[in-house]
């Protein structure tokens, strides 16, 4: 895990835009997350047995994934 950590002095208005922005970044993360848990599980749901391996063009890069959601 990356943590970054700034300091800057913002007005009230400008501390909750930040607050705002980080919120729908967090929940974008947790959309594609949730996306590719789905989208994993219905493959292994359809595609019984420990010899099978997730295809490769099912797996989709992150550039990918957030073009989905933007």
């Amino acid at each position: 895990m990356v943590t970054l950590r700034l300091t800057a002095k913002c007005s009230p208005a400008q501390h909750r835009r930040i607050d705002e922005i980080l919120g729908w970044s967090a929940e974008m993360y947790n959309a594609l997350l949730e996306s590719w848990k789905g989208g994993y599980a219905w493959w292994k749901e359809h595609n019984p047995g420990d010899h099978q391996t997730f295809p490769s063009e099912r797996n989709l890069s992150r550039y990918d994934l957030f073009k989905m959601f933007t």
